[in-house]
């Protein structure tokens, strides 16, 4: 849409809510239809006390969108490993290598898999500093990086990186990240990299590269969003800003403050399921898209899966995952009950059909304890985000949420039937480790366990024989 067109679109709008007294193509008039966080959440409220047929009309502008000359925001793809892990591009290297990485609130730094490092998954192109000439290694010292169980070693450098290989391709210079020649137990990562998102302005954060898309004109606010799992939006991550089309309609942003700015970390007043109270230990939750699932503390955990039991046979997962399963025979993701959560005075609701997933005659519980260090904390994982459009805003200290377009409709895709993925947490608070079963890896155990079988029944057979002969 060509700007001319936005102002008319714009001029009209505030025509029709009695808001335009002054052309509208000055800053100030954008202001008098947007509320002071720059979104159309002004103009959806007024919106509703029209007619119905021009509320409609209000409402499909999408002005969020319309008003990218006022508000400057980057929105990059997000890809979606079957809603366990979310990564992205990046364009590294004076020739703009792609990576792939995980975007992550849990954790601080950026790293990047140099083309030799060991243990590194080595999943995309791979970036080799010699072939950037605009490559620089600040340390000759190797550092490490240590999550909860795991750790990646390298040397802290500078390079160019850029958000797209397009024309538009949002470049910063001499962007700080450590790059990796070693990974211990990252098996199963499905990126060669993580950019953390965590408010707290560490030494070789990510604060870097979003004050450089700042101070460079490309956004207005150090401020970023996250869509993940809906229906009718791919997931993305939307830098500058917010977009309330991606809530649910008639949704408003609820800010809370942090209560800890190392992470995204608010006040949980209160956790309960089936009515029964589960925080015991801790009133600090984190939203933290680097974990797959919710996590939390072990007394939680063990109250919670109490809960879930009942009448269920319910049991940890045989192979060492440390997932808890239960039996469904007939039953569905319904049969369990919601985890409710209040988050200062605004009360948020984990639905059973995002936590439970079904397969077979077994339903996989993506509740799991945490014994890592911060273990009194809640982890709220992308099970969270998933049902809450989530916006993080690094200059006020505070994360907003609205309930998200997201429908759950993951049920629908071919399920791997034993695909699982747990996540640590450690310093960082996200290791990323995911460990995963496939369905011809449990094949292969039970029949190692039907030989065995047969071996001792064999043996019994044999040793019976001797006793009658003699």
């Amino acid at each position: 849409m060509k700007i001319s067109q936005i102002k008319l679109l714009l001029g009209s709008l505030a025509i029709v809510l009695g808001l335009e007294k002054s052309p509208i193509h000055q800053t100030n008039d954008f202001k008098d239809i947007f509320d002071d966080q720059y979104n159309d959440e002004r103009a959806y409220e007024n919106a509703n006390s029209l007619p119905k047929s021009k509320a409609q009309e209000v409402k499909s502008l999408n002005l969020g969108e319309n008003v990218k000359d006022y508000q400057k925001t980057i929105k990059v793809p997000l890809e979606n490993y079957y809603n366990i892990q979310y990564f992205a591009k990046l364009y590294i290297g004076s020739n703009l290598i792609p990576i792939s990485v995980i975007f992550d609130t849990g954790s601080s730094s950026l790293w990047i898999s140099a083309a030799d490092c060991i243990g590194c998954p080595h999943l995309a192109d791979l970036y080799n500093q010699s072939q950037s000439f605009t490559y620089f290694k600040e340390t000759s010292v190797s550092d490490h990086i240590s999550y909860g169980a795991g750790e990646v070693y390298g040397y802290n450098s500078t390079d160019v990186i850029c958000l797209s290989n397009s024309k538009n391709n949002f470049c910063m210079n001499e962007v700080k990240f450590k790059l990796v020649t070693e990974a211990r137990d990252f098996h199963g990562l499905q990126a060669d990299g993580v950019l953390g998102l965590s408010p707290k302005n560490f030494e070789n954060s990510v604060d870097n590269l979003i004050s450089q898309l700042v101070d460079g004109g490309l956004i207005e606010r150090r401020m970023f969003s996250m869509i993940i799992g809906a229906s009718d939006e791919n997931p993305h991550i939307l830098f500058g800003g917010y977009n309330m089309r991606y809530a649910k309609e008639g949704e408003q942003l609820r800010w809370h403050n942090l209560v800890n700015n190392n992470f995204w970390t608010v006040n949980m007043s209160s956790a309960t399921i089936s009515d029964q109270a589960l925080n015991k230990i801790s009133n600090s939750a984190i939203v933290d898209s680097g974990s797959s699932y919710i996590l939390l503390p072990e007394g939680d955990f063990q109250v919670f899966t109490k809960i879930i039991s009942k009448d269920r046979s319910c049991y940890f997962d045989a192979l060492g995952t440390k997932v808890y399963v239960c039996k469904c025979w007939m039953e569905n993701y319904k049969d369990f009950p919601d985890i409710d959560i209040v988050i200062d005075d605004q009360k948020y609701v984990i639905p059973s059909s995002s936590y439970v997933q079904k397969s077979g005659f077994t339903c996989f519980i993506k509740v799991v304890p945490q014994n890592q260090m911060f273990s009194n904390y809640w982890i709220l994982g992308d099970i969270f985000i998933q049902n809450y459009y989530s916006v993080f805003d690094i200059d006020n200290q505070r994360v907003g949420l609205a309930r998200s377009n997201h429908v759950d409709n993951h049920w629908n895709w071919k399920l791997y039937a034993y695909l699982i993925s747990y996540s640590l947490i450690g310093a960082g608070l996200t290791s990323l480790l995911y460990q995963y079963i496939q369905e011809r890896k449990l094949k292969q155990r039970e029949k190692i366990e039907r030989q065995q079988l047969e071996q001792i029944k064999l043996s019994e057979s044999d040793e019976f024989s001797f006793e009658d002969e003699v």
